[in-house]
């Protein structure tokens, strides 16, 4: 029989921050600035069969700035008070589950409507400076809105045995996850509707893994951005697509709880953009990611 669970909550958020210069002694160099809100939580479970669940939710965050933003080189010779707390309604829905014994998914839907998001500029701190130093400001107002899904699926069990290659317990799994995000300016007087730098709009991961009932098991796997994204909010300058393919391979020793694994990364030496640093001053936007590399490690997990 279906079953429906509602939660409701909330929460008062205070903050304070404080910086006192005790280095200057002509004057007071003391400064303060408080934060306080009202964070509401409203959600339900319902459990529309006995492996599966639809859930929502809907949220107020508040979140005051940091100390290292309030006090960001950037901000130097402004007040406290200058840099507002981030605001937002989050709303989500999404679904979760198993079918059978061989499919596991997840899959949820997100709106986060804010307000004075804070943001990461990159200025020169003086004219034709060769670098920049990190200032932050208030995004008027912002949206991000996005797909997060996941699925597991058991292709084949028992294959080793069919193959005279061992008793049962083995599986072939496949695993993908997607995530879709849209994160823009809203009527913003700058940068109208824009694309807020930094986040990919498309993100696949793929994995196909076996494991044997032996305890050795490798999974092959791919990471692929398909579109570019923004480095600045003047959407003039994007990273390019890539994709790089890995493979993980180990043995899990299930009566000791020890592990080993090896790890291969962009196998094929790709050249790709790993991190950005957005709306750099400079023009200096990105961080290259690492060619052909190899990791290996031991771990142990003991009751």
């Amino acid at each position: 029989m279906p079953t429906f669970t509602a939660v409701v909550g909330g929460r008062a958020q205070y903050a304070v921050r404080e910086v006192r210069d005790r280095f200057l002694s002509d004057g007071n160099q003391s400064d303060s600035v408080d934060f306080f809100s009202f964070v509401p939580k409203l959600g339900f479970v319902w459990k529309v069969a006995p492996t599966g669940q639809v859930f929502a939710n809907a949220s107020r965050s508040y979140e005051p700035p940091l100390v290292l933003e309030l006090t960001a080189p950037g901000q130097i010779g402004g007040e406290l008070n200058e840099l507002k707390a981030q605001k937002a309604w989050q709303f989500e829905v999404g679904t979760r589950g198993t079918l059978g014994n061989r499919v596991t998914w997840d899959v949820a839907l997100y709106d986060i409507e804010l307000w004075d998001e804070i943001r990461n500029v990159n200025v020169q701190p003086f004219p034709f400076a060769p670098f920049t130093i990190p200032r932050f400001t208030n995004i008027d107002r912002s949206r991000h809105t996005g797909v997060e899904a996941g699925a597991d699926v058991v292709l084949v069990r028992d294959a080793a045995k069919s193959m005279g290659l061992g008793a049962t317990g083995d599986a072939l799994t496949a695993r993908v996850a997607y995530t879709y995000s849209r994160f823009v300016f809203v009527d913003d007087p700058t940068f109208n509707n824009n694309d807020l730098p930094g986040a990919p709009r498309h993100f696949v991961r793929g994995e196909l893994r076996y494991d044997h009932l032996s305890g050795f098991w490798i999974a092959p796997n791919v990471e692929w951005v398909p579109t570019g994204y923004f480095v600045n909010s003047e959407n003039t300058v994007r990273t390019p697509s890539y994709a790089l393919g890995n493979v993980r391979v180990g043995y899990d020793h299930k009566p000791t709880n020890l592990s080993v694994y090896f790890e291969a990364r962009n196998l094929a030496a790709q050249s790709y953009v790993s991190s950005v640093v957005v709306d750099n001053a400079n023009g200096r936007f990105f961080e290259p990611g690492d060619g052909r590399a190899f990791y290996g490690g031991v771990s142990w997990r003991f009751k």
